[in-house]
């Protein structure tokens, strides 16, 4: 594609892409309001949990939607940064990191979705066949459930096949995405179209993602939001020059940036690309083009004239 191409393309689905962007930053948090107030059981029991999902079964089904949403606009975030990624690095980049960029948070998304509603529903169908009770008495109940009843609940929320699936499909799912997200950020930030700071920031959301050690809702916010910008245009320190002409500028280190405001501040002119040395042209002796079966430099005929002389 030629340059013009690309910047108009990007122009077309920029808006698009922006509010992807926004609903990726802002959906993970916004799912955790609908479940605040929900406390988790005091006991590893699953009968529990069971009654407690059945209890809130509208907010829970809504943090999952919100959350699978997220997800699903977090795809489109990534192959319009692919796309743009791909228009300007040199080398050629495999088509199936835009692929990975699609198929993992969807994958992801579809699998929250299927696991959340079928724990709705068999915990909504294992409390409907029970006998209907008041509060003292479902409380009784709890506390004196047979190990065949906590085994039932257990597998309504846990170990029916479609939670088996889940659980291999979801962590997949997961794993494409925190893959696509590493590649899709490092080769960003090679190009130019983010700075070093939100690189640096996407490959560590994508870790988190794997492996959980902390919530990844801050960095979540901060990515997709600095993509916001950066597709909009508005980004406060001056939009990289990537976006604007099209081709790969890499975004200047911490110290070439400094040396650039020192400069500034001088009035100092920008320093000139150093030229390449001419190469010296190489003197071979007469003797040896003679051997080789090479003409001799005039030159060479004009020296050995005058020594005749």
């Amino acid at each position: 594609m030629e340059t013009e191409e690309i910047l108009a393309w990007e122009r077309k689905w920029r808006v698009l892409a922006a509010g992807a962007a926004s609903l990726a930053a802002i959906a993970p948090i916004v799912a955790l309001f609908p479940v605040a107030g929900i406390t988790a059981p005091k006991h590893d029991n699953d009968l529990l949990d069971l009654y407690r999902i059945n209890g809130h079964r509208s907010s829970l089904l809504t943090s999952t939607i919100v959350s699978a949403i997220g997800l699903i606009a977090a795809s489109v975030v990534l192959y319009y940064l692919y796309r743009a990624v791909r228009a300007r690095k040199p080398d050629p980049v495999s088509p199936a990191i835009g692929a990975l960029s699609i198929v993992g948070p969807i994958l992801a998304a579809v699998t929250t979705i299927v696991a959340g509603y079928f724990q709705v529903k068999g915990s909504h169908t294992f409390v409907s066949s029970m006998p209907r009770r008041n509060a003292p008495q479902t409380l009784q109940f709890l506390s004196t459930a047979s190990q065949q009843q906590i085994a039932t609940a257990t597998h309504y929320i846990k170990d029916a096949s479609q939670f088996q699936v889940a659980g291999y499909v979801g962590p997949a799912g997961l794993l494409v995405f925190a893959f696509a997200l590493v590649l899709v950020s490092l080769n960003a930030m090679r190009v130019g179209l983010v700075t070093r700071l939100i690189g640096i920031v996407g490959i560590v959301l994508a870790v988190a993602q794997v492996f959980p050690l902390f919530p990844p809702y801050v960095l979540q916010l901060f990515f997709f939001g600095a993509l916001t910008f950066f597709f909009l245009g508005r980004w406060p320190n001056g939009l990289p020059p990537a976006w604007e002409t099209g081709t790969a500028q890499p975004w200047p280190s911490r110290q070439a940036m400094a040396e650039q405001r020192v400069r500034q501040r001088r009035g100092d002119p920008e320093p000139e690309p150093e030229s390449e040395p001419e190469q010296e042209e190489e003197r071979v002796p007469a003797g040896v083009d003679a051997a080789l079966g090479r003409p001799q430099h005039p030159s060479s005929k004009k020296r050995k004239r005058k020594r005749r002389r």
